[in-house]
């Protein structure tokens, strides 16, 4: 399993999906709360990923190789 981490003061409510292998391009969704461009750093297992603030609330997250959720520590 992988380890997703968000700084800058962010925090996470939820990451979807949560139990499913998600592939190389596919998508992630975090939702929580102070997510902004330019404050917000997501790295999966300390590797700096793909992503895109979608809105305060809402980031989505693009793995360059295929990532298992179920377990993985956010």
């Amino acid at each position: 399993p992988g380890t997703i981490t968000v700084n800058g003061g962010a925090w996470i409510g939820n990451v979807t999906p949560g139990s499913a292998t998600v592939p190389a391009g596919g998508l992630i969704t975090i939702t929580g709360g102070g997510f902004t461009t330019g404050l917000v750093d997501v790295t999966l297992k300390g590797t700096p990923i793909a992503f895109t603030v979608v809105d305060d609330n809402t980031i989505h997250a693009v793995p360059s190789r295929a990532v298992t959720m179920h377990g993985t520590e956010v």
